[in-house]
Order: structure tokens, then C-alpha cells, then sequence
């Protein structure tokens, strides 16, 4: 039973070889075959030449040229490079002044209104803010008590951890005495 399994898959391998070189041989005649046909495609190819009429061409760019030429040649040959400095400009200056003229007075409206809420609102801030009292009682008491007690509140003055506040009072109270001499 070996001997007949063996001799029949032997038969079939025998037969699959058999299509496969009749397989080859027709793929190899046919690649031939296809580059016979394309070598003389290429030469067809290389046989064709393309004529481009050229006249029509050229008149259109000799046209367009000509047009260049005459439009440089009608314009002015003269060209003169000035340097100047121009406050207004040469063109539509009315529009121009008036535009600048509205927002400078627009920018000078502005300003004077901060300015006088500036000034109209300083004193009034400073009169009424949280310290005018206390300032107020200060320069009474520093006012009122004798030279050592005056000396006496201002080392106090002197002693604060904060600069920022005791250089204020220190100003204050000199400018003070300034204004209201004993």
C-alpha cells in the first residue's frame, strides 16, 4: 500500500511540473512577443514630429511689445527725485486740516475736562478722606502744647517702622508751620 501511494503523488508532482514549464515557455514567448511590439511603438514614437506655427505667435508678442513702447515713449521722459518735507498733503488738504483740527480740539476738550475735575476734586478728596481729622487734631495739638511737647511728637514721628507714612507727616507738619507761624 506504501508503494502505490507513493507511485501515484509521484505521478501528480510529474504532471504539475510538466504544466508549469509548458506555463513558462508561454510566458517567456509572450514577453518577447510584448517587447518586439513596444520597441517598434518607441520608434513610432521617435518618428513623430509636432509643427507649431510660429508666425502667429510672434505677431502677438511683437504686438504686446510695441504697446510697451508706446505707452513708455507717451509718458513724461523727466523724472525728478525732490526731497521735501510736507506739513499738509499735497492733495484734498481741506479735508485734511479739518480732520486735524477736530481732533486737537477733541484732545484739548479732553485734557482740560480731566484737568479740572483734577483740580476741582483734589482739595475736596483731601478734606473729606478718612485722615483729615486725625490731621486736623494733630496740627491742633501740635499747635496748642509747648516746644518740648512738639519735640516729643515728632520723635514720636521719627520712631514709626513705616518711612512712607512718617516722611508724609513730617512733611506735613513742616509745611504747616510754613504756612501758620507761631
Amino acid at each position: 500500500m506504501n508503494e502505490e501511494v507513493l507511485h501515484n503523488v509521484l505521478n501528480e508532482v510529474l504532471e504539475e511540473q510538466k504544466n508549469l514549464t509548458k506555463e513558462i515557455q508561454f510566458l517567456t514567448t509572450a514577453i518577447e512577443v510584448n517587447y518586439e511590439e513596444t520597441k517598434e511603438f518607441q520608434s513610432f514614437v521617435k518618428g513623430i514630429t509636432v509643427e507649431v506655427p510660429i508666425k502667429p505667435v510672434t505677431d502677438i508678442v511683437n504686438q504686446g511689445i510695441k504697446y510697451i513702447k508706446d505707452v513708455v515713449e507717451k509718458q513724461p521722459k523727466e523724472v525728478l527725485h525732490e526731497k521735501r518735507i510736507l506739513f499738509y498733503p499735497e492733495g484734498n488738504g481741506e479735508n485734511f486740516l479739518k480732520l486735524i483740527c477736530t481732533r486737537l480740539i477733541w484732545t484739548f476738550c479732553i485734557i482740560g475736562t480731566v484737568w479740572i475735575i483734577i483740580k476741582a476734586g483734589g482739595p475736596y478728596y483731601n478734606e473729606n478722606s478718612e485722615n483729615a481729622r486725625y490731621k486736623q487734631a494733630f496740627q491742633w495739638v501740635y499747635m496748642n502744647i509747648s516746644n518740648k511737647g512738639q519735640d516729643y511728637l515728632l520723635n514720636a514721628f521719627q520712631e514709626m517702622n513705616n518711612d512712607s507714612i512718617r516722611e508724609i507727616r513730617v512733611k506735613q507738619i513742616e509745611n504747616y508751620l510754613k504756612k501758620y507761624p507761631k
